[in-house]
């Protein structure tokens, strides 16, 4: 149990205890809007609208937990979300923008984690 709050802690950063430094001032996070680009696949364009609520709503979890500054490399106001017909991996950040894989979406149709996975290079990037 001990390692397990141990793990929690590190993982966001912040006191065991759950108490912040009160002359912390915390960042103010833009969450950008994300937009399923599936002209190359119009089928996925349900699994696209939910990748994009779940990008929305996850953008500001995920950058709290990891601290994101985003004040010296901000996003655009809108990032796309790419679906490749070709891409050999499930998917991969390139710059501001997300790619995802077709045939593997289809092959995983449940698997939204893939792309909170994505979602966290984008904020590290």
């Amino acid at each position: 149990m001990i390692h397990m709050l141990a793990l929690v802690a590190v993982l966001c950063h912040s006191p065991v205890s759950g108490v912040q430094d009160p002359t912390q001032k915390p960042a103010e996070i833009r969450t950008p809007h994300f937009v399923a680009d599936v002209s190359a696949a119009p089928e996925m364009q349900p699994w696209g609208h939910t990748a994009e609520a779940l990008c929305e709503v996850w953008y500001s979890k995920v950058s709290a937990m990891l601290k994101s500054d985003e004040s010296y490399r901000p996003l655009p106001e809108t990032v796309k979300i790419i679906f490749d017909l070709e891409s050999q991996a499930p998917a991969y950040v390139a710059g501001q923008t997300m790619h995802v894989s077709v045939p593997y979406v289809k092959g995983h149709l449940n698997d939204f984690g893939m792309i909170i996975h994505e979602l966290t290079h984008l904020v590290q990037r």
